[in-house]
């Protein structure tokens, strides 16, 4: 079987969507011999020693490149099927070519809040519903994204398959060398005790709120705990700054820009409690490896969430207020007994996801479809 995919993902700073691609790659479903996989991307791919062919490019503006453009190279290669990894099919991608497509979420359809244009709001509001029905199969990362899919479309029940994420053993409390903890920290300019966010920098990760809520603790704790926002910049980023600027001088903050694999673990491991304040998100990943890495989670409702945290951390409405979130932090802050009980409901929680899994019925999903040959 040959299989395409839309590899655009797999850059040095990745985000949700690239490191849900590399670990479903990773994992033993699809690492078959009998398996050629081909990577279409518009820039070199973050991936020492990949063993897939890649197709390279070298264009600036990745969505353009692969909407209107990389369909010549995808159509040119003998392919079974196409995996586009990331919500949206290329246009002029041949008819006769059997599509899988995974939707992360239907933020689309939530206006221009949380889009970083009105251009690339617009793009997927349109070519979202058009990709949907020319893939054969959907895959989502989570019931409630599955759900919105057949709120807007209702017919398309029968090609929806569930894929929840999973969590690297890296992140594991296990695995962790507890030595290596202080060092991690040092190397990113945190001192401890802190409290830990993270998330690209953009509006719908409410990281605004966050640091209000952080503002609002007494002044103590703001002089004993140092908060922690751990991400890169993304777009809107300048009421975040405003924000900063706003905050009491007695206050701690520390934005250590991305972080790379090896020390996110055990900045997790370290933080007192983290806090996820996002208002939508399709699946959640940074709450479960803050619970497999034992760190107690504060996090909202917002669109999945409560499917990846459960029982085993602290909810609040996505929208609550600031000194709501404020007065969650400084119960947990107080409260070495929570904070012990939410470490081990986290470590049993997310011991239910799995990236093998997760690979597992994807490539069931693929090897199905390459054998039907059928597209619709």
């Amino acid at each position: 079987m040959r299989l395409g995919i839309d590899a655009r993902s797999l850059i040095p700073m990745k985000a949700g969507i690239g490191r849900y691609l590399q670990e479903v790659l990773r994992q033993r479903a699809f690492c078959s011999g009998a398996l050629r996989i081909d990577l279409f991307a518009h820039r070199p791919l973050d991936w020492p020693d990949c063993p897939h062919t890649q197709h390279i490019a070298e264009r600036k503006r990745g969505l353009s490149w692969y909407l209107y453009q990389s369909h010549r190279a995808i159509n040119g290669c003998d392919l079974n099927v196409f995996w586009a990894a990331q919500n949206l099919l290329p246009l002029g991608l041949s008819n006769r070519l059997p599509c899988v497509t995974t939707l992360h979420d239907c933020v689309h359809k939530s206006g221009l809040a949380y889009a970083p244009s009105w251009m690339h709001h617009w793009i997927h509001r349109i070519l979202i519903p058009k990709t949907l029905r020319q893939s054969a199969r959907i895959l989502t990362v989570s019931r409630y994204v599955a759900e919105e899919i057949l709120s807007y479309h209702p017919t398309y029940g029968s090609k929806i398959e569930v894929t929840p994420l999973g969590v690297s053993s890296a992140f594991l409390r296990e695995h962790l060398n507890e030595d290596e903890v202080g060092a991690a920290i040092k190397r990113q300019g945190i001192r401890q005790p802190y409290v830990l966010g993270l998330g690209t920098l953009e509006p719908r990760k409410n990281l605004t709120t966050l640091l209000r809520a952080f503002a609002q603790l007494p002044g103590q704790v703001r002089t004993r705990y140092q908060l922690v926002l751990v991400g890169k910049a993304g777009w809107g980023v300048d009421s975040l700054s405003r924000q900063l600027q706003r905050m009491p001088s007695n206050t701690q903050v520390r934005l250590t820009g991305y972080v790379p694999d090896q020390d996110l673990p055990y900045l997790y491991a370290g933080a007192e409690t983290f806090i996820f304040p996002s208002h939508y998100e399709g699946f959640g990943l940074p709450v479960l490896e803050a619970m497999a890495a034992g760190c107690p989670v504060i996090s909202s409702n917002g669109g999945a969430l409560p499917e990846v945290v459960g029982s085993a951390g602290v909810m609040l409405p996505s929208g609550a207020a600031p000194e709501e979130w404020s007065r969650a932090m400084l119960n947990l802050l107080s409260s070495r007994e929570q904070r012990q009980e939410l470490r081990a409901a986290g470590l049993l929680r997310a011991r239910l996801f799995s990236w093998d899994k997760c690979a597992e019925v994807t490539f069931e999903v693929i090897h199905s479809l390459a054998k039907s040959g059928k597209n619709q």
